[in-house]
């Protein structure tokens, strides 16, 4: 048998060992390739997993710093309610919260803290409108009302109340948050 010019025997002798060289090439490059690829995969996963932890603590000290701020503003508030007056505009930090909570959420291993975080940052904004709600009771439209000092009483009581609430809460997150 005659193919290309070359005789079966000749063909053989040029064919087997290209075909042990490929043989050999795919039993071990395949594993090679595939040792490499699990190796700079794991190497992807720790500077990921090293970025996100970069990330997650940059937005904790950012929260850590935002409820750092607002203590004295609470403690002030919560005075002046305690004390039978009220306050306006109370420049309370929520923003941090809006601005990092993807990455908390997304990263952070603790639901527990995560929850707390959240509920925490949504009792300000409430703290903040019922303060707005009360102070309008001494001025303007509402404090006409004849109810008007009974309801600014009672909710001035309240407000004292949670105010005492969101200020046990720093307590709390401060321990558990990073230091700035």
């Amino acid at each position: 048998m005659d193919l290309w010019g070359l005789s079966a025997t000749e063909f053989f002798k040029s064919f087997w060992p290209n075909a042990f060289a490929t043989l050999a090439g795919v039993l071990v490059g395949v594993p090679a390739a595939l040792w490499i690829d699990h190796f700079a995969r794991a190497r992807a996963r720790r500077v990921e997993r090293t970025a996100d932890e970069g990330r997650l603590d940059r937005a904790l000290r950012v929260l850590g710093d935002a409820i750092r701020q607002n203590e004295p503003l609470l403690k002030s508030a919560r005075q002046a309610f305690a004390g039978g007056g009220y306050v306006t505009g109370i420049p309370l930090n929520m923003a941090a919260w809006d601005a990092t909570s993807h990455t908390v959420t997304s990263i952070h291993g603790d639901p527990t803290l995560v929850a707390y975080l959240a509920a925490h940052f949504e009792q300000l904004r409430l703290f903040g409108a019922h303060a707005e709600r009360h102070a309008q009771l001494f001025i303007g439209t509402p404090a006409t009302m004849d109810t008007a000092v009974v309801v600014r009483t009672k909710l001035g009581s309240d407000l004292t109340a949670f105010a005492d609430r969101l200020l046990g809460d720093v307590d709390l997150l401060n321990e558990k948050l990073p230091p700035t």
